[in-house]
């Protein structure tokens, strides 16, 4: 029998079972560890749910996850130790979780100590479908880009008065794709954008890097943005957008290579972006920029019946 029990019974199982899990999902360029300071956070702060899965009393598996989203739970881990790990001990935990806390979105990372042949054959039957993140960054020993501006656009740094232009390019720049689920916060798209904005701009992912971050305009009209923040370590590129008449003119390319451009005369040498792997244009684009590879990709798993995705965009 598997028996879920709360995180609370035992703190230093949870830490093993994380520590544990993360090291059977590490990805190309990650270290087993790095994500383990963040699941501790949310842990001990109360800002994750979850549960301990144990036999015969003793725990041998673990789930995190964040309270609901609109769309549904997001799960950061589901792992169970190799002599537990099967995919009906799986099947099990997930819809326990589901019990527990109502339906799942999205599971993070792959089902570590099953085939990826029996994990890929469980997760489609209970309607899940991959999806691939990596990490990108500009190597520091590349010169800086060209911008290559398209005609009749002009680049200039954000103002505090792009809040509702922002917000309504994100709307229609994310509009059917899986990035906009990823990270939804507000069922309704408008406030769901404006939400975003703000909290960029407002400093929640990093400061907002003003003198590295570009919006272009066109006779007037805010049609694309580039948005960098300020992570651990370095500038984060976390917003490439352009609206959908003005896509396939290059703006997204030029935007970036702006970006790195302004960020590299400032003193910048790590310049990072993370990517869904679907997202062959966006990805097409930041290696033309002189974007690699860096971490990933992580591949992880969206349910298909709470999340839309439009055809070609996952």
């Amino acid at each position: 029998m598997l028996e879920p029990v709360p995180l609370s019974n035992d703190a230093v199982a949870v830490h093993r079972l994380l520590r544990a899990a993360l090291g059977a999902t590490v990805v190309p360029g990650e270290r087993p560890d790095e994500g383990l300071p963040v699941l501790d956070g949310l842990v001990t702060s109360g800002g994750a749910l979850g549960r301990l899965f144990a036999r015969n009393g003793r725990p041998v598996g673990v789930a995190i996850w964040e309270p609901p989203t609109p769309v549904g739970l997001f799960v950061h881990v589901l792992y169970f130790e190799p002599s537990s790990a099967d995919p009906a001990t799986y099947r099990t935990a997930l819809a326990a979780i589901e019990a527990a806390a109502g339906p799942v979105a999205f599971v993070l990372r792959s089902l570590a100590g099953i085939p990826k042949e029996a994990e890929t054959e469980l997760m489609r039957s209970l309607g899940y479908a991959p999806y691939g993140r990596t990490e990108m960054r500009y190597p520091e020993s590349a010169p800086v880009p060209e911008v290559d501006r398209p005609e009749g656009v002009e680049f200039r740094p954000p103002r505090e008065s792009d809040a509702a232009p922002l917000a309504e390019l994100h709307q229609r720049a994310y509009a059917g794709g899986l990035d906009r689920y990823l990270f939804l916060t507000d069922p309704d798209p408008s406030r769901d954008s404006e939400r975003h904005i703000a909290e960029v701009t407002g400093g929640r992912h990093g400061p907002l890097l003003v003198a590295g971050s570009v919006v272009a305009e066109s006779r007037g009209k805010v049609i694309g943005a580039c948005l960098v923040v300020r992570a651990s370590y370095g500038p984060l590129i976390v917003d490439v957008m352009v609206a959908p008449e003005e896509q396939g003119r290059g703006l997204a390319r030029a935007m970036v290579a702006a970006s790195v451009r302004a960020l590299r005369s400032s003193g910048e040498s790590v310049i990072a972006l993370n990517v869904t792997e679907g997202n062959v244009a966006a990805v097409r684009a930041y290696e033309r920029v002189g974007f690699v590879r860096t971490i990933g990709p992580q591949w992880s798993w969206f349910a298909r019946g709470r999340v839309e995705v439009e055809p070609g965009r996952a």
